[in-house]
């Protein structure tokens, strides 16, 4: 029997005072907001197909990093009581990725570059199966919960609405016009070491042409 973390723990944690994630210079604000792209919605309406029973939550930064501290620490003590371990990352790829004036790309197996040339404010999303150490850069410089330059949110992904993390969303939002010079190319790589045997590392990525 498998250990997993439930996300009800996370309000009891956040009620008893647990503190939250370094925080830094807060993002401009058109950062902050973005609509759903359609090729997400269109993934989680065919995942929905496979899991009619799914559920999936947005949650805050201090929240997934709540999530993923749990499962860590527990990981352990799961193998020893329970013999199981904290699900591995079985599956990682690029959905897609949107950019101002409404144009998207949806990334398709095999394929390791936009469709066109980006501008302006731009959102990738990756979908993760499975628990791992997250990394993630655009070029060499690498994005974080607290970059300032960069908006990284997550939705946590229940298959059977058992209140059971299973896997993640990740949205990652920059302006392109200051990380990407123009005429040039920026790979996005999204990389995951899983938690438990066989400690796999799962990799994705993107090559991002700008206008």
């Amino acid at each position: 029997m498998k250990k997993k973390i439930k996300l009800s723990i996370l309000s009891a944690l956040m009620c008893l005072g647990v503190s939250s994630i370094a925080q830094a210079a807060e993002p401009s604000d058109s950062l902050k907001t973005s609509d759903t792209p359609d090729f997400v919605t269109s993934f989680k309406e065919d995942l929905k197909k496979k899991y009619p029973d799914l559920v999936i939550t947005k949650v805050t930064n201090e929240e997934a990093a709540k999530i993923k501290q749990e499962m860590k620490e527990k990981q352990s003590l799961s193998s020893k009581q329970f013999g199981g371990d904290a699900k591995p990352v079985t599956d990682l790829y690029v959905l897609g990725i949107v950019w101002d004036g409404g144009a998207s790309h949806q990334a398709i197996d095999g394929q390791i570059f936009t469709s066109q040339p980006i501008k302006g404010i731009s959102e990738v999303v990756t979908f993760e199966d499975g628990y791992g150490w997250d990394r993630q850069w655009l070029g060499d410089e690498e994005i974080t919960y607290s970059h300032p330059d960069y908006v990284w949110e997550e939705e946590a992904v229940d298959y059977n609405g058992d209140r059971i993390v299973d896997g993640w969303i990740h949205y990652v939002r920059f302006d392109s016009d200051a990380k990407i010079p123009s005429q040039q190319t920026k790979q996005y790589r999204f990389q995951s070491t899983s938690y438990s045997y066989p400690q796999n590392t799962e990799k994705t990525w993107l090559n991002i042409p700008h206008q």
